[in-house]
């Protein structure tokens, strides 16, 4: 079963239309004005050629969109329009924008071109392919035929058209996507219907904002959506032990309400009980972005405790801040252990010192001088983007050319990468685990820090390493402080180039990978679960990884009054995501973070590629776990019957005694 492609609410039967609103939103398009824009002008010499054909877009009240949107529901009236497709992968809402028959799909199959016919599928949601020939035996294609939430699509350009171009399928259009995919296909150029199609994908996958994303569309009337609610920080820190007592010298604060200090900080924060609202807006003025040091986890075993902040604003002149130096040194003295503050800066050093001239830098002045300072030379995201782009092509390679392989995956320097974050997040751990407060921050306190709290967090509490505690930790360390979400996958905007697009979170989420793949008995779900959190901060299903912070989604978005939440869904297949072999325990878990021991992530990478022998474990483990069930079942069933044995056997006993003291009684 793909998780990909069941609904939420898998108990609602299909709707065969839209809600009023969506359809009056339908009917609105289909009047709007048309808008021209002016072409470019060409520097070739003028030719004898056809007009060149114009796209025309629809202006909308907040938005124009660049793209021709023409024709994307024109071919259907009014009822047609709103018609779910038949198809029984189709989700809640999903509507058919168009199809293309006649299309042949090119793969790459064991260094031979493969070429599958089918008809190309285009909805609101997705692009898919569906083969002519529905009996493909062949799993290793069937895992490759494509069916690609339009969230994903990174890029989108069209193949041959020249009369020079050669081959009989070298005219279509290839897409590629965000997670390394890509897919060609072949059209007949006697049709002339590539650019229809083209202007469609290009239409509906770009979209300008995220108000035009499916999550919206899909959620139904009346649905109740529990997975909003699995995430409560009063409920979490409490866990953490954070009291609410006048003895308590944390306080869960609402300074932040309403983001009046912080709109990229959730509005509740955990902070010294002595500190005082004004200080905290001291504070803010010093810190970039104003993201001040605030706690995340607090360690059980001792007082001592894990804050993340962004950097200083201490720029060439070397500025002070006296309320930010107090707020550091009381968060390193209520550490009763007498132990001093340290500090991770997750930046190379010289990065922290160029970033002076911009206004920032590190905690390098006389106020900061008892608290040791550590760099961890983390690259920026840039560096990351460019890594990522590199393991595109090792996964190239990866069916081409064997001999490239290796050399491929060094180039990319993706593990050297993923190595430094482990090894950072278990000398972070240690530190706190010797008694040590630690504040970890980066320039603006929203991409390696996250990475490095929440790794370091999975690492030494087992509550984390649960399926409720790893949603936990995900909505506390990424999404409510702050993590760039939109932006870093890309959800807004066509320009594949993008230099805010970075995979900040892919990275994290490989990291937990390879903890895992050490120690997959110490977690209550499997590597699926990792996956699908993955396919779905791309998918634009779901209005959990929407936004670029809390702000953003709970005032300008509204998520969870009109999207769905990724975690209900998770809890309705949790039997696909769940450890049967799950062992709990509290010692901390601290990987072999040699690159001997880290491995390439096949079953994310390389999805469309394994193997038939190399599929997932996923469908053997919930055979298993059913298995485990059914036997469980039984056991239940004939403890049951023991108990009413051993309740009738002691009521055949008492029978008996009480005859016997009948029959010495007559006698």
């Amino acid at each position: 079963m793909n998780p990909l492609n069941n609904s939420p609410n898998q108990n609602n039967q299909q709707n065969n239309s839209l809600n009023s609103n969506q359809i009056s939103q339908i009917e609105e398009f289909k009047l709007l004005k048309k808008t021209y824009f002016p072409k470019k002008k060409s520097t070739k010499k003028k030719t004898k050629s056809k007009k060149r054909y114009e796209p025309t877009i629809y202006s909308r009240p907040d938005s124009i969109f660049e793209t021709k949107l023409q024709g994307l529901l024109a071919e259907k009236d009014q009822v047609e329009q709103t018609k779910i497709l038949n198809e029984e992968n189709s989700l809640e809402n999903e509507i058919d924008i168009g199809v293309e028959k006649n299309i042949v799909l090119l793969l790459i199959q064991a260094n031979q071109q493969k070429y599958i016919s089918g008809e190309l599928h285009l909805t609101n949601y997705r692009l898919y392919f569906k083969p002519i020939n529905s009996n493909i035996k062949d799993k290793s294609i069937l895992k490759r035929i494509p069916n690609v939430p339009l969230g994903f699509l990174s890029k989108v350009q069209k193949m041959g058209g020249q009369k020079k171009s050669k081959g009989k399928f070298s005219y279509g259009i290839e897409i590629f996507c965000k997670d390394l995919r890509s897919y060609k296909f072949a059209f007949e150029r006697r049709n002339h219907s590539r650019r229809e199609m083209f202007q469609k994908i290009i239409g509906i996958s770009f979209i300008p904002n995220l108000n035009f994303c499916f999550a919206f569309t899909h959620k139904g009337d009346k649905v109740v959506d529990f997975g909003w609610a699995i995430y409560d920080p009063f409920k979490e820190f409490k866990r953490q032990g954070i009291y609410e007592n006048v003895s308590s010298l944390w306080t869960v604060s609402e300074f932040n309400k309403k983001y009046q200090i912080c709109d990229s900080y959730p509005e509740i924060l955990v902070l010294p009980t002595s500190v005082s609202f004004s200080q905290i807006k001291e504070v803010a003025k010093f810190r970039t972005k104003k993201r001040i040091p605030v706690l995340t986890w607090k360690c059980p075993q001792n007082s001592s405790v894990l804050c993340r902040s962004s950097q200083p604003r201490i720029g060439l002149s070397k500025k002070t801040n006296r309320q930010d130096e107090s707020l550091l040194q009381t968060i390193s003295e209520i550490n009763t252990l007498g132990q001093k503050l340290k500090i991770f800066d997750c930046r190379p050093k010289a990065n922290a010192v160029a970033n002076r001239a911009k206004g920032g830098g590190f905690e390098n002045s006389e106020g900061y001088s008892e608290f040791k300072i550590q760099f961890l030379g983390i690259d920026n995201i840039h560096v990351m983007r460019d890594s990522l782009n590199k393991l595109f092509h090792s996964s190239f390679y990866s069916f081409v050319d064997d001999k490239k392989w290796m050399t491929s995956i060094e180039d990319s320097n993706w593990l050297h990468h993923i190595q430094k974050i482990l090894y950072w997040s278990i000398r972070v751990s240690k530190t706190i685990l010797d008694n040590h407060s630690v504040l970890v921050h980066c320039s603006d306190g929203w991409d390696r820090t996250s990475q490095i709290c929440a790794c370091c967090q999975l690492m030494v509490d087992p509550y984390y390493r649960t399926l409720e505690g790893f949603i936990v930790l995900i909505e506390k360390d990424w999404l409510s402080f702050g993590h760039k979400f939109s932006q870093r996958m890309g959800h807004v905007g066509k320009k594949a180039t993008d230099n805010q697009r970075s995979p900040i979170f892919v990275q994290w989420i490989d990291a937990v990978y390879q903890i895992w793949k050490q120690f997959p008995n110490f977690f209550e779900f499997n590597e699926a679960l990792l996956i699908v959190i993955l396919e779905h901060c791309f998918s634009l299903r779901f209005g959990t990884f929407l936004g670029n912070n809390d702000k953003e989604r709970n005032q300008q978005f509204c998520v969870k009054e009109s999207t769905y939440s990724l975690w209900t869904f998770v809890y309705h297949n949790h039997q696909m995501f769940y450890n049967p072999f799950y062992t709990p325990s509290k010692e901390p878990l601290y990987p072999n973070y040699s690159l001997r021991s880290l491995c390439f992530w096949e079953r994310y990478y390389l999805k469309n590629f394994v193997k038939d022998d190399e599929n997932s474990s996923n469908e053997t483990i919930l055979d298993i776990t059913q298995t485990c069930r059914n036997l469980q079942k039984e056991v239940d069933e004939l403890t049951n019957k023991i108990k009413k044995m051993k309740k009738q056997n002691s009521k055949t006993k008492k029978s008996i005694q009480n005859l016997q003291n009948q029959i010495k009684s007559k006698k």
